[in-house]
């Protein structure tokens, strides 16, 4: 047993304080590629943020980047895009359960925790199914760097509640409403899960919009040049990035449940946003720039104010 070599509150403590280097490096990074778009920013792009939205611009950044891939070990391509989102989704799912179990295991209370990982559970496989069955992709593949940070995001988004409960408990500051069914904490219980619900099931509508949009000519399956389409219906007549705004939404559902206390999900949530926003200011300058008829309307991602 490895509490045979590292004493059990050290090992809490490092793990704990591990979670929380980990988020704000994260965030750091990627400080550091709003400010460099046109390097870090391009080695981080996927999607349609990785196709040029001028047509013109397609062959020169294809001239500009030969030969840069094989010189770089970071920008290798490692694995196919559409098998490393799988791989994120299940990993967040199976380590939230693992989690889930310990945690039966050690305190009978923590209520608020435990649904914490029911819901991580849920959003890991309905993402998973959503790549899988609902989301069209073309071909392509990814990154060693995007791949390892991707992963690393949702191993650390479900190791960190775990040890800073464990730390919280060694303490004694864990919050005494998280371990109580009192009418307040069952209120907030509610109000956190149908937040979460209710996101979940637009997001997934979005997600399903974003699909049917994708001009997929069966005869070509493998091509790497996706047809893109303007999105209407739902949330997409307000903004240009719905999806991402249910994700946000889904974030805070988190930590109205944990009662804004924990602080590893505080700085998650922080990096969430930062990146989403600027990933969907980005793909609403992408739209503008690729289609003129584009709905002047439309706010960047949070429907009727940005």
């Amino acid at each position: 047993m490895i509490f045979e070599y590292i004493p059990y509150e050290k090992f809490v403590s490092n793990a704990f304080f591990l979670c929380l280097l980990y988020w704000i490096v994260a965030f750091f990074l990627y400080l550091i590629r709003l400010f460099d778009e046109q390097g870090f920013g391009k080695a981080t792009a996927y999607g349609k943020l990785a196709t040029p939205a001028n047509p013109q611009n397609k062959e020169k950044e294809k001239e500009k980047e030969k030969g840069k891939e094989s010189t770089n070990f970071f920008n290798k391509k490692v694995i196919v895009t559409k098998n490393a989102w799988t791989i994120f989704y299940l990993t967040l799912s199976v380590l939230s359960a693992v989690y889930l179990v310990l945690l039966c295991k050690i305190e009978d209370n923590l209520y608020n925790q435990k649904i914490l990982y029911v819901l991580f559970i849920i959003q890991g496989l309905r993402r998973c199914y959503e790549t899988v069955k609902i989301q069209s992709h073309r071909y392509s593949e990814m990154s060693l760097f995007l791949f390892a940070s991707g992963i690393s995001y949702y191993v650390f988004l479900a190791s960190s509640i775990y040890f800073e409960t464990l730390f919280k408990e060694m303490n004694g500051t864990i919050l005494e409403q998280t371990n109580s069914l009192e009418k307040k904490n069952i209120i907030k219980i509610i109000i956190s899960v149908a937040l979460f619900t209710v996101n979940s099931y637009e997001q997934f509508q979005s997600h399903k919009i974003l699909a049917s949009l994708r001009a997929t000519d069966k005869k070509d399956e493998s091509s790497t040049t996706p047809q893109y389409r303007i999105p209407y219906g739902r949330l997409f007549n307000r903004c240009s990035s719905p999806h991402y705004f249910c994700e946000i939404l889904i974030y805070l559902s988190f930590l109205l449940l944990t009662y804004f206390n924990y602080y590893t999900l505080l700085l998650c949530f922080v990096f969430t946003f930062v990146n989403l926003f600027h990933r969907a200011s980005e793909t609403h300058d992408w739209y503008i720039t690729k289609f003129r008829e584009y709905p002047k309307q439309r706010k960047i991602m949070i429907p009727n104010f940005i």
